[in-house]
């Protein structure tokens, strides 16, 4: 049995202890027969890394969630998440917020969360009130320790990007397909995955879209694939579903608990 994460003493007496106290609401059958079935997709049908901007664009139309098999290799793993009570400066806030303390990252998952690390320099920047909100991030490295599920923890590396140095288009940020974005270039293992994030207004309330182009790296304007054109490798896709499950079950719970807790502290870093 996988330990639970290291809650320290301390940790109890801050006032935001009550959310990790709460725990957090199980992946249901639903989502499980979902990522055994119509969540698995044919090649051709996701969004190539080439034509990522599209994932911005007020005109796109957003995937369907799920796990696609790209014709330039690689998958891209799709997740959109309800979230009606997220705004675009909640999460700006919360993504430099979280950063700084490893049981802020614990409690927004208990169960699969444990523990995230900077530097001192990047802790440094994230805490300079002359950057602004949105940049805090940039060029920071986070170390993160999770487990997707069932699986035992392990460590990602997450180098948080400037958007632009990344190929996206800037001038898309504040419509209503992309009311907040992050960037980053993560290492799991010997695996390099493109992670971006948005958050889109639609007719039924704001949602949270997250994509991870699997086995690809951007870096000084050359994009790169590990796996090769075309082919697809099982191994892989049958470990994105934990990836597809995971976001689920953490954009939820951040859902339930970001409004509330952006209140309380979003003054107290």
């Amino acid at each position: 049995m996988t330990p639970a994460p290291m809650i320290r003493e301390e940790d109890k007496l801050k006032s935001y202890y009550k959310y990790y106290e709460a725990g957090i609401a199980p992946i249901t059958q639903e989502d499980i027969d979902f990522a055994n079935g119509e969540g698995m997709k044919k090649m051709g049908e996701g969004l190539e890394f080439a034509d990522r901007n599209l994932l911005l664009s007020p005109e796109s139309h957003p995937a369907a969630p799920g796990v696609y098999p790209l014709k330039a290799g690689g998958y891209l793993v799709a997740s959109n998440i309800p979230t009606p009570d997220i705004t675009g400066d909640m999460m700006r806030w919360w993504t430099a917020w979280h950063s700084l303390d490893s049981f802020r990252y614990i409690m927004w998952d208990p169960d699969d969360h444990y523990g995230i690390e900077l530097s001192d320099e990047d802790r440094a920047r994230v805490l300079d009130p002359n950057v602004p909100l949105m940049e805090k991030t940039w060029g920071t490295t986070q170390i993160v320790s999770e487990k997707m599920l069932d699986e035992p923890p392990e460590t990602l590396k997450l180098h948080i990007c400037d958007p632009a140095t990344m190929g996206f288009d800037v001038s898309l940020i504040g419509t209503p397909a992309c009311r907040y974005l992050s960037v980053a270039r993560a290492e799991v293992g010997p695996v390099h995955v493109v992670v971006v994030a948005t958050l889109a207004e639609t007719p039924e309330g704001n949602e949270f879209r997250e994509r991870f182009w699997v086995g690809y790296d951007y870096e000084n304007g050359v994009e790169t694939c590990m796996f090769p054109a075309g082919v697809e490798i099982p191994p892989v896709a049958e470990a994105q579903k934990g990836t597809l499950l995971h976001t689920r079950k953490e954009y939820r719970n951040l859902n339930k608990i970001l409004p509330k807790l952006y209140a309380e502290e979003k003054d107290r870093w």
